[in-house]
């Protein structure tokens, strides 16, 4: 490819995929118009490390213009939760039509967490663009690895088809140069739910985590114990989110599991009440753990 890839939006996503893409040889642009959740990439271990070692393949920028060279740009901007608490999608769509402006004709490839039905309406503004969807599952402090050696690949086109040569052969020869793990083709919507779905199981892990973690200690007992019978069961597997903690509370876990919620409420579903259970239970935790470390007198 001679053309740079780019990257649109410099939140922890962004920032690992871009340095993630320069190890792998390519030339990336990396643009976001607000550079700031660069410095917070300092809680990832190997990501300044490899930064160094890539410093020369990879240009940071706040203008979006610097993108016209590239024909294929991850869209990788975090949705922020507003003061209201709502979410706003706005600001990845209004990013992408900046974007579309100096790089038409062009592949775009969103990886931010949204709603079923966000990247399909995205494509129907856009339809001279090939635009995919792609359910990328980093784990904090451990992000740079994960993103260089995922488990699959799973991507959200337009069409229920199920076959590889769907998506656009730029984007695919990406995917070859970074791991030969299984592509997984999916329509645009569960691709999407598929991503909300992984965190909401994490979730659900730590919460059974936290509340079995607490009976242990009533109990005298060692919950680490139990645990590792847990990860013995081919069932759960020795990955399990089994450690308690503090709770999901502020990370992109909590923001999928309150998208959840909020989605399967307005549809008058039940689960919805076991979502929002979760949620209380990890904010009983947050607050818990806040009287913990609050000076008495």
């Amino acid at each position: 490819m001679t053309a740079p890839l780019g990257v649109l939006g410099l939140t922890h996503t962004g920032a690992i995929m871009a340095v993630g893409w320069a190890a792998l040889g390519f030339e990336v642009v990396a643009v976001d118009p607000d550079p700031a959740p660069l410095l917070q990439m300092r809680g990832e271990p190997d990501w300044e490390t490899a930064l160094v070692r890539v410093r020369e393949r990879v240009v940071f920028d706040t203008r979006v213009d610097r993108l016209g060279d590239c024909r294929l740009v991850f869209v990788t901007r975090d949705v922020q939760r507003t003061p209201a608490g709502t979410w706003d999608y706005a600001a990845i769509g209004g990013l992408v039509n900046d974007a579309l402006g100096v790089i038409q004709p062009s592949v775009l490839v969103l990886t931010s967490a949204v709603p079923p039905g966000f990247t399909r309406a995205l494509s129907k503004r856009h339809p001279l663009q090939d635009v995919y969807y792609w359910a990328e599952t980093l784990i904090a402090g451990r992000a740079l690895e994960r993103f260089l050696h995922p488990e699959q690949f799973i991507v959200g086109v337009p069409e229920h088809g199920r076959r590889s040569q769907e998506v656009a052969a730029v984007f695919l020869a990406c995917l070859d140069r970074l791991s030969s793990c299984p592509l997984v083709v999916l329509p645009y919507e569960a691709a999407e739910l598929a991503k909300a779905a992984i965190n909401a199981a994490l979730a659900a892990s730590i919460t059974l985590a936290d509340t079995l973690g607490d009976f242990c200690s009533v109990l005298g007992l060692d919950w680490g114990l139990v645990a590792e019978c847990l990860r013995r069961d081919a069932r759960i597997g020795p990955g399990a989110y089994l450690r308690p903690g503090l709770g999901v509370a502020g990370t992109h876990l909590e923001r999928d599991l309150l998208m959840l919620r909020d989605l399967t409420r307005a549809e008058g579903l039940k689960g919805a009440e076991w979502l929002g259970s979760l949620l209380d239970q990890h904010e009983r935790r947050r607050e818990w753990m806040l009287q913990i470390g609050r000076p008495v007198g």
